[in-house]
Protein backbone atom coordinates (compact mmCIF):
# COMPACT_ATOMS: atom_id res chain seq x y z
CA UNK A 1 0.00 0.00 0.00
CA UNK A 2 1.50 3.35 -0.94
CA UNK A 3 2.02 5.92 1.82
CA UNK A 4 -0.50 8.46 0.50
CA UNK A 5 -3.29 5.86 0.42
CA UNK A 6 -2.27 4.59 3.85
CA UNK A 7 -2.42 8.12 5.33
CA UNK A 8 -5.81 8.75 3.70
CA UNK A 9 -7.29 5.48 4.99
CA UNK A 10 -5.81 5.96 8.45
CA UNK A 11 -7.34 9.44 8.69
CA UNK A 12 -10.74 8.34 7.39
CA UNK A 13 -10.83 5.31 9.70
CA UNK A 14 -9.86 7.45 12.69
CA UNK A 15 -12.67 9.93 11.97
CA UNK A 16 -15.24 7.13 11.71
CA UNK A 17 -13.90 5.43 14.86
CA UNK A 18 -14.17 8.68 16.82
CA UNK A 19 -17.74 9.17 15.68
CA UNK A 20 -18.49 5.53 16.58
CA UNK A 21 -17.02 6.10 20.05
CA UNK A 22 -19.07 9.29 20.49
CA UNK A 23 -22.23 7.36 19.69
CA UNK A 24 -21.55 5.00 22.62
CA UNK A 25 -22.01 7.78 25.18
CA UNK A 26 -25.52 8.67 26.30
CA UNK A 27 -26.39 12.27 27.16
CA UNK A 28 -27.72 12.94 30.66
CA UNK A 29 -31.03 14.28 29.31
CA UNK A 30 -31.41 11.69 26.52
CA UNK A 31 -35.02 10.60 25.93
CA UNK A 32 -36.03 7.40 24.10
CA UNK A 33 -36.15 9.11 20.71
CA UNK A 34 -32.65 10.57 21.18
CA UNK A 35 -31.38 7.19 22.37
CA UNK A 36 -32.81 5.44 19.32
CA UNK A 37 -31.22 8.02 17.03
CA UNK A 38 -27.84 7.67 18.79
CA UNK A 39 -27.96 3.87 18.60
CA UNK A 40 -28.84 4.09 14.90
CA UNK A 41 -25.75 6.25 14.42
CA UNK A 42 -23.76 3.68 16.36
CA UNK A 43 -24.79 0.86 14.04
CA UNK A 44 -24.23 3.02 10.94
CA UNK A 45 -20.65 3.90 11.92
CA UNK A 46 -19.90 0.30 12.85
CA UNK A 47 -21.26 -0.80 9.45
CA UNK A 48 -19.19 1.86 7.62
CA UNK A 49 -16.02 0.66 9.38
CA UNK A 50 -16.85 -2.96 8.60
CA UNK A 51 -17.41 -2.14 4.92
CA UNK A 52 -14.12 -0.20 4.76
CA UNK A 53 -12.24 -3.16 6.22
CA UNK A 54 -13.94 -5.59 3.83
CA UNK A 55 -13.19 -3.43 0.80
CA UNK A 56 -9.55 -3.01 1.80
CA UNK A 57 -9.26 -6.81 1.86
CA UNK A 58 -11.23 -7.31 -1.39
CA UNK A 59 -8.94 -4.91 -3.25
CA UNK A 60 -5.94 -6.91 -2.09
CA UNK A 61 -4.56 -4.23 0.20
CA UNK A 62 -2.81 -5.32 3.37
CA UNK A 63 -5.17 -4.62 6.24
CA UNK A 64 -2.25 -5.21 8.61
CA UNK A 65 -0.73 -1.92 7.39
CA UNK A 66 -3.52 -0.19 9.32
CA UNK A 67 -4.49 -0.40 12.98
CA UNK A 68 -7.63 -2.28 13.96
CA UNK A 69 -10.46 -0.94 11.83
CA UNK A 70 -13.73 -2.52 12.92
CA UNK A 71 -14.46 -2.36 16.66
CA UNK A 72 -14.73 -5.63 18.58
CA UNK A 73 -18.23 -6.10 19.91
CA UNK A 74 -17.55 -7.97 23.11
CA UNK A 75 -20.72 -7.42 25.03
CA UNK A 76 -24.21 -6.05 24.64
CA UNK A 77 -25.64 -4.45 27.77
CA UNK A 78 -29.29 -3.99 28.83
CA UNK A 79 -29.53 -0.49 27.36
CA UNK A 80 -28.81 -1.81 23.83
CA UNK A 81 -25.50 0.01 23.55
CA UNK A 82 -22.44 -1.79 22.33
CA UNK A 83 -19.28 -1.83 24.38
CA UNK A 84 -16.00 -1.97 22.55
CA UNK A 85 -12.93 -3.83 23.71
CA UNK A 86 -10.14 -1.33 23.12
CA UNK A 87 -6.92 -3.19 22.47
CA UNK A 88 -4.86 -0.33 21.05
Amino acid sequence: MNEELKRFLTDLITIYQEKYQDSLVANDNEDEEDKSFRLGYNVAYYDALDILESQIKVFGLNVNDLNQITPDLVQHDNSNTFIQNRTK
